[in-house]
């Protein structure tokens, strides 16, 4: 149960972080024996009532029968996890607000206004695949790749792929780097609740949907459809999974230096010593994203990029060796379950 507690509370630190801790503005008001439902106060539904939501829904604090009704925004299951996050929802401007009339039980939801400019699709993405990351939601993972331009290493292709093939003499530098890149056509269901991950598999950590951290700036050419939000972002050069770029505040379905590095020493095991990566140079452009939220829920993310890799530097024992390729890839989040 401590767990548990635990859990719910850091995910609504986490929130905290992303949505505004003030209340939206409403489109309407209460009217006679009318209240917003989720509002504790008078000044609307915010972090506030968020985070009392959750402490009661934990078990650390007691409601009495009518604030438990106030409190049950989603009207199902009584006073949940999911009513903190409709609260956070709500006072962060991306689902309406609900008004509960106290004497017929009827209950109005208030239309909202659906973000528009990029600084709002930036704050609502980030919010909805926090929920939808730190609340453990299912879904379904799809990814293709492609080598459009095959790894030239120049003269000295041959002599890696020879290093490799003592190995296993099936495999070659391309299949090498391709299988660590993930090219083919990918598939897995993650359960929710499930480690995405482990459900993934091989290099799971880099293909799970992360929570984004997107800014204004990184949403370029952005079209506003409903509920769906299209956008490009701004190329990427070598960029870190440190947040240093647009796209890798997105994903972290990029190559690194090291971990190039690391899929070689352990492919060529017992060989490691004969190559070490000196340099990788890898531009990401024609990022492409689409996005779609329904109050307050992501529904589907999906991006697709070209890779043009510059510059791979090798050296074999004290050859130094420099290499190029291209791929392109697309990847999707779908059918979520909260």
């Amino acid at each position: 149960m401590k767990r548990k507690r635990s859990v719910l509370l850091a995910a609504l630190l986490v929130l905290f972080c992303l949505v505004p801790v003030s209340a939206a503005e409403p489109t309407d008001a209460p009217g006679v024996n009318e209240v917003y439902l989720g509002d504790l106060g008078t000044d609307g539904v915010d972090a506030t009532d968020a985070r009392y939501i959750l402490q009661v829904a934990a078990g650390l604090r007691t409601a009495d029968a009518n604030q438990a009704n106030l409190l049950d925004i989603d009207r199902q299951n009584g006073v949940t996890a999911v009513d903190a996050r409709w609260a956070l929802q709500i006072a962060a401007g991306l689902r309406g607000a609900r008004i509960y009339n106290t004497v017929t039980s009827e209950i109005r939801d208030l239309e909202i206004v659906r973000p528009v400019t990029a600084a709002e699709v930036a704050a609502a993405i980030n919010s909805a695949t926090a929920s939808a990351v730190n609340g453990g939601a299912g879904y379904t993972w799809t990814r293709e790749s492609h080598i459009t331009e095959p790894i030239d290493l120049g003269e000295n292709t041959s002599a890696i792929n020879d290093i490799i093939k003592r190995i296993d003499p099936n495999a070659g530098i391309d299949s090498v780097v391709g299988g660590f890149i993930g090219v083919g056509e990918h598939r897995a269901t993650v359960g929710k609740g499930q480690d995405a991950a482990s459900a993934i598999g091989y290099h799971g950590e880099n293909y799970r949907l992360k929570a984004t951290a997107l800014r204004a700036e990184d949403i370029q050419n952005l079209q506003a459809d409903g509920n769906t939000y299209t956008f490009t972002l701004p190329d990427a050069h070598s960029p870190q999974k440190n947040g240093d770029t647009a796209l890798s505040r997105l994903t972290d379905d990029i190559l690194t230096q090291a971990e190039i590095s690391a899929e070689l020493r352990e492919q060529l095991g017992g060989l490691a010593f004969l190559v070490s990566v000196t340099n990788l140079d890898i531009v990401y452009s024609d990022i492409r994203v689409t996005a779609v939220i329904e109050n307050g829920e992501l529904q589907e993310l999906r991006y697709s990029f070209s890779a043009d890799v510059q510059e791979l530097g090798l050296t074999t024992s004290i050859i130094p060796i420099t290499g190029t390729g291209a791929m392109t890839t697309s990847a999707s989040y779908t059918n979520f379950v909260y």
